[in-house]
């Protein structure tokens, strides 16, 4: 039976803060390029390959998700957890954020749309309960793993870490494997919507939290092998991200699946290429706390990085906002679809740079500071 007691890590780790602002980037990254691909004609070379790329951007989701995994058993696996504590703490940070940008998003869709207030009510009443629209799933998700993590904690003091750990990745392979191969033959419109709309359902994601949890337990032995195979690891995320190209080709001319298919994020090949590059992510940020704390780095990149890490939970609630105004803008302006295509990048920076600007602004504004992600409980 393994320990009680985590291995024990630094009292605070820095690479955690770049590890957060390196998948906000990414998840916005995968946001903004879906934006501009939707102002381009499918038929074009632009169009065409945005959709063949797009896959090198999805360990992103899953790069969150696995960072949250990491820093709640950080914190929680240790000591002693009071479990109604936990709860009310951890569903109190997120919650009221959730609620109160659905009200916003929903208000300002009903007025564009001039919609009636029984159905802006209607509308309202599905977004919350659902987080159908503006990104929430992630919100949905991360309060299903709140609640279960208990037990998951529970998993981990009671049997041996490594096997745990192997049973969560056949579980994830096997649902991934019905996911792109069993689904899309089903007819799923009759059954329950948590199992409908899996990408909402914690056990989709499973592996992450586990993973993240697995290496908070065992944090210096992973970190030392990493960084012993970062080149190969470097080596790998260039080849793995490569490979995506060739397996949308096949997904699309082999298996005949639909662009949307082709390119879910719930696929095996996926699960590989996510932990390959969330691993090489790990070592990026552990060089980035050793020259923070070897002084090697200027004071305006240091505090950057730690304020994006204290704001990324709000900058994935505002990006709504970013996102929306990108698209209201390309809607309005008729340009060779190469041109739209060479503007990704500057597009990456402006957005990600102007969801940072409005997170920071919320977040040290006081009666607004909820809206980032900061919590109103104090314990």
């Amino acid at each position: 039976m393994p320990s009680e007691n985590a291995e024990k890590p630094r009292k605070y780790l820095y690479e955690v803060d770049l590890l957060r602002v390196l998948f906000i980037f990414s998840v916005i990254a995968t946001h903004v390029t879906t934006k501009i691909n939707e102002a381009i004609p499918n038929d074009t070379f632009a169009s065409q390959y945005l959709f063949a790329t797009h896959m090198t951007l999805h360990f992103s989701r899953l790069g969150f998700m696995f960072v949250s995994g990491l820093v709640i058993f950080l914190n929680y696996y240790a000591k002693k957890l009071d479990i109604w504590r936990f709860w009310r703490k951890r569903f109190f940070g997120i919650i009221w954020a959730y609620l109160l940008w659905i009200l916003i998003y929903t208000s300002i869709q009903a007025a564009i749309q001039n919609a009636k207030a029984n159905e802006f009510l209607s509308t309202l009443t599905k977004n919350w309960l659902y987080g159908d629209d503006f990104y929430m799933y992630y919100v949905i998700v991360t309060l299903q793993f709140y609640l279960v993590f208990p037990a998951l904690r529970w998993l981990f003091k009671r049997f041996n870490h490594e096997r745990l750990l192997v049973v969560s990745l056949m579980l994830q392979l096997i649902t991934l494997t019905l996911i792109k191969y069993v689904i899309p033959s089903l007819d799923t419109s009759h059954w329950l919507w948590w199992f409908r709309e899996y990408g909402y359902n914690f056990f989709t994601y499973q592996f992450y939290f586990v993973l993240g949890g697995y290496v908070a337990i065992h944090y210096q032995q992973v970190m030392s092998k990493l960084m012993t195979y970062r080149r190969q690891l470097t080596v790998a995320v260039g080849v793995l991200g490569a490979l995506t190209i060739g397996v949308f080709g096949i997904n699309r001319h082999v298996l005949d699946r639909t662009i949307d298919q082709a390119q879910n994020v719930h696929q095996p090949f996926v699960l590989f290429y996510a932990v390959v590059v969330i691993a090489w992510a790990m070592t990026i940020g552990m060089s980035y706390a050793q020259a923070r704390e070897s002084n090697h780095l200027p004071k305006w990149v240091v505090n950057a990085v730690s304020f994006g890490s204290k704001i990324s939970f709000g900058m994935y609630l505002s990006q709504t906002v970013i996102l929306t105004t990108l698209s209201a803008l390309l809607s309005r302006i008729s340009v060779d679809s190469w041109l739209l295509l060479a503007t990704v990048p500057v597009s990456l920076l402006v957005v990600f740079g102007l969801t940072y600007l409005l997170s920071g602004v919320l977040y040290r504004t006081p009666k607004l500071s909820v809206l980032a992600g900061k919590s109103p409980w104090r314990s």
